[in-house]
């Protein structure tokens, strides 16, 4: 996926222990020369995502549209939950698809 200079990711991943807790990172495609930052990569493979145009007006319904990915019968059951912010006004909500 190309990105926006101005675009960002944000990632959320299952902790793994069963909980339903989420491990919160935000990421960047390009961290430069700053070897002092954590560094994370989003797994490659299928996602199922939903476009939400105007995010910011629809932002507190964003993590509803994460339920009902997730709730997908092909959604990955320990999957990582993107936000992918592909132009200033349009986010892409992804989980990993099994």
């Amino acid at each position: 996926m190309q990105r926006s200079e101005d675009a960002g990711e944000n990632a959320l991943r299952r902790n793994g222990t069963g909980n339903g807790e989420w491990i919160y990172r935000a990421c960047a495609t390009d961290l430069g020369d700053s070897p002092k930052l954590p560094r994370y990569q989003i797994p490659a493979g299928k996602y199922l995502a939903y476009v939400l145009p105007d995010w910011e007006k629809h932002m507190p319904m964003i993590g509803q549209y994460f339920e009902w990915l997730l709730e997908h019968p092909s959604a990955k059951e320990d999957t990582i939950a993107l936000e992918y912010y592909k132009t200033m006004d349009e986010v892409w909500l992804m989980v990993q698809h099994k």
